[in-house]
């Protein structure tokens, strides 16, 4: 196979020696470089490239990602043949994909993968990177600098054929229209693994802050990465064991909050999600910053473009929580975007490892001391620590979710309930439903973070664009206006008889 990339005189040459290494065990034969020449420091990086690979392009002038991956998709075009599969990464990522899935991938019909990239750290951290020592070992950790504290894109097409056209950062492919083959991506999940954050590190980041990127505004956010990056503490920096490499199922809309939605994301990444797929419910709506984020972050599976309907929704989740599982038996998440399940990636590793099918759970309301407020940075459990039995015993709805099955069980509306039979949409499935926590007292808490500063305006387009309301919809959202809007009550009051 071929590989593309690109690379200066300041890379770290013992970071090389692994990129390449790691690269030859996957079949690569071939590397093509593209030398970005600017200031050159040393001749002794490009002098261990060119024994390595083969340079097709000097680029002198100060950075610009667009040049960058231009230079890129040009190199693709011109040293592979039509439908030929190559890499197409940086040289501090290294993807994780064993020989046999490779393999599966470069014989299906599909012309590109998309991954997540992870953060590979260090303890103590920013360690030095050595020949002798797996950059592996160097860096067990597994962490998320680059999406929660950088706020960074971290999708990854790490792998396609040579006529699918790379954008910026390969964080995707371009639009559709723009692409010369009709594009199918390849269900494959998995990770890049990225060894950015080393001993090198400060100073590579003042080097491209103050000398390699270009200052007429184009590189701002870049800019503003590297700046975070040179103050972060990183000893500090939540780390984890491996993910386990998950698939969850949701559904949001576009008056979604933005900083929920952040959270979201950074909490089921930390249990080990590596992809999400997402029903966007648009009906009412123009698609806004909030699709572009979600997008940015999730497959969009359906453009859900009719009024809402608890049904209907059950029927949408159902149908795609079987078609994104490669197999009836994976276990998959299917949750709200304003629900956070309270375990550890332990637990989760211990429900996958069991002769179960689906895992319990009771939706416990929290609130913040101030009620709605706009989420920060930060756990959100801590966010909204006042935990409730608001839905359950205040607006007398249904408390019990359904939030991890195997991707056969069908669930109920509202992820309430596990079913055999879905009788208005003809889906059945009669095999024995299995809890993992059968035990009420062993149910596990899903956080129920609904009650936030946009949740007004929620309501009200809601009840004026989107919906055609169900009973309780409409009785949840009135009791609570009628409460906190009309009667002036304050958080606390509305809550003090249901508080846990």
């Amino acid at each position: 196979m071929k590989l593309f990339f690109t690379f200066y005189s300041k890379e770290s040459i013992p970071k090389l020696h692994h990129f390449f290494k790691h690269y030859r065990n996957l079949g690569v034969t071939n590397f093509y470089a593209i030398y970005h020449a600017y200031e050159e420091y040393s001749k002794d990086v490009l002098d261990y490239v060119m024994e390595n690979a083969m340079v097709v392009k000097i680029w002198d002038g100060v950075f610009n990602e667009h040049i960058k991956v231009k230079h890129i998709n040009d190199a693709r075009l011109k040293f592979s043949s039509y439908g030929e599969w190559s890499f197409t990464v940086d040289c501090d990522e290294f993807i994780d994909i064993s020989i046999n899935d490779l393999n599966k991938v470069v014989n299906s019909d599909a012309n590109y993968v998309k991954f997540s990239m992870i953060d590979r750290v260090s303890k103590p951290s920013l360690k030095e990177v050595t020949i002798e020592e797996d950059i592996g070992i160097t860096f067990p950790y597994y962490s998320f600098i680059t999406y929660s504290l950088l706020e960074g894109a971290i999708s990854k097409v790490p792998l396609s054929v040579r006529e699918v056209i790379i954008g910026l950062g390969y964080h995707d492919v371009i639009g559709g229209q723009e692409q010369v083959v009709k594009l199918k991506k390849h269900h494959l999940n998995g990770y890049v693994n990225h060894f950015k954050w080393d001993s090198d590190l400060i100073y590579t980041m003042h080097d491209r802050v103050t000398n390699r990127l270009i200052d007429d505004g184009s590189a701002d956010d870049y800019k503003g990465e590297c700046e975070v990056a040179l103050s972060l503490d990183y000893d500090n920096v939540i780390t984890y064991d491996k993910p386990l490499e998950m698939k969850l199922l949701f559904i949001v809309w576009s008056l979604q909050d933005y900083n929920m939605l952040k959270q979201f994301f950074i909490h089921y990444r930390n249990l080990g999600v590596t992809k999400f797929y997402c029903i966007f419910h648009t009906y009412g709506m123009e698609d806004n910053f909030i699709y572009d984020f979600v997008k940015q972050n999730a497959e969009i599976v359906h453009h859900w473009d009719e009024k809402y309907t608890t049904e209907w929704e059950c029927k949408l989740k159902n149908k795609y929580k079987r078609e994104i599982c490669d197999d009836e038996n994976e276990w998959v998440w299917c949750v709200d975007a304003d629900e956070f399940v309270d375990v550890s990636p332990d637990f989760v590793r211990e429900v996958i490892g069991s002769d179960s099918n689906y895992v319990n759970g009771w939706m416990v309301d929290r609130f913040s001391e101030d009620g709605l407020i706009v989420p920060l940075d930060d756990n959100m459990f801590k966010q909204f620590p006042i935990r409730t039995y608001y839905t359950r015993f205040k607006l007398n709805g249904s408390a019990s979710k359904i939030p991890l099955t195997r991707s056969y069980v069908i669930i109920g509306v509202g992820h309430h309930v596990v079913l055999n039979e879905m009788y208005d949409f003809g889906v059945k499935d009669e095999r024995v439903l299995i809890s993992y926590n059968g035990n009420e007292d062993d149910w596990i808490e899903v956080a129920h973070i609904k009650w936030h500063y946009q949740l007004l305006e929620e309501i009200y387009n809601k009840f004026t664009k989107t919906m055609n309301l169900c009973q309780y919809s409409a009785r949840e959202m009135g009791v609570f206006v009628l409460d906190y809007c009309y009667k002036k009550k304050p958080i606390t009051e509305i809550i003090k008889d249901v508080r846990i």
